[in-house]
């Protein structure tokens, strides 16, 4: 197998680290702490949702005993 040049392997491969990173940048710090928020703000509504529904439960079978 020959032995590739700097020059050679930087012109195959560069455009692709570039990319790579470009993507590994975006996922980092533009599309993970949107997910994050979003996620935060489900799981607190989720759980008002949930404790209000507990307390209803407890409240009809508080009733029927």
């Amino acid at each position: 197998m020959p032995q590739l040049n700097t020059t050679m392997f930087l012109n195959q491969y560069g455009c692709t680290f570039f990319l790579f990173f470009v993507l590994l940048f975006f996922f980092l710090f533009i599309l993970l702490p949107q997910v994050k928020k979003n996620f935060f703000f489900r799981k607190k509504i989720n759980t008002k949702d949930f404790l209000k529904e507990s307390l209803l439960i407890k409240k009809v079978v508080f009733i029927w005993l």
